[in-house]
């Protein structure tokens, strides 16, 4: 009844988008979940006692799965969305934790799930409720996510390096929406998948962050 409310409410059809998903969304989950892992893993110890590594790759990989509700010319769209449009793309994330939350589902993975999209100072989606618990795991989702999806080429935008990736990343640091110390782990893991030495960690950033483009952080491109 959530799920239908949800859709009645913002006049989307009730249709299944299997084909969709797994074009446009299955390869990004994993991609999603590897990067996640990847950041665990370059975490410094005392860092990683904080997190959980089993939520965090169970949401990484099932992050976007409310997509399978999103009608496709939304989800595959060729352009910038609408600002109707943007509204039932950002309704995803609450979608996919009411299509999970029926299942055998650690509690701290939806919340993950649910909020992957929302960030410490509070300005993303969807709005917070009393079920909101920010936390390192999230914050580790929530980077990975971005990450894959400036990586990827989309029907809106082009594929873009690692270096352009993590150069637009920084801003997720500079406006105080994840911990430095995330995003040293992600720069770190990046450099070692990519054996390439021109990927440079936070202290580092400074002589490198003129090469990135100057991109405007559209939601499309992290949605």
């Amino acid at each position: 009844p959530t799920i239908l409310n949800t859709l009645s409410n913002n006049k989307i059809p009730l249709i299944v988008n299997v084909d969709g998903f797994k074009k446009n969304v299955y390869n990004h989950s994993v991609d999603t979940k590897n990067t996640a892992i990847g950041i665990y893993r370059n975490l410094p110890v005392n860092v990683q006692d904080y997190a959980n590594i089993k939520n965090i790759a169970d949401a990484a990989l099932l992050h976007d799965f409310g997509k399978v509700l999103i009608p496709e010319n939304i989800l595959n769209k060729n352009g910038k969305l609408t600002p109707e449009e943007a509204k039932i793309m950002h309704l995803h994330s609450s979608l996919s934790n009411d299509l999970l939350r029926t299942k055998d589902i650690d509690p701290e993975t939806l919340n993950i799930i649910k909020y992957h999209h929302q960030n410490r100072q509070g300005t993303g989606y969807p709005i917070i409720t009393t079920d909101y618990r920010p936390d390192i795991n999230t914050e580790i989702v929530s980077l990975a996510d971005k990450y894959s999806a400036l990586r990827e080429k989309r029907s809106y935008k082009r594929q873009m390096t690692p270096q352009e990736a993590i150069g637009i990343l920084y801003n997720e640091v500079s406006n105080e929406n994840v911990r430095p110390e995330i995003y040293d782990a992600l720069s770190s893991y990046v450099k070692k998948d990519t054996q390439k030495n021109n990927i440079k960690t936070l202290n580092n950033y400074f002589g490198i962050k003129n090469t990135a483009p100057q991109q405007s952080q559209s939601t499309a491109f992290f949605a």
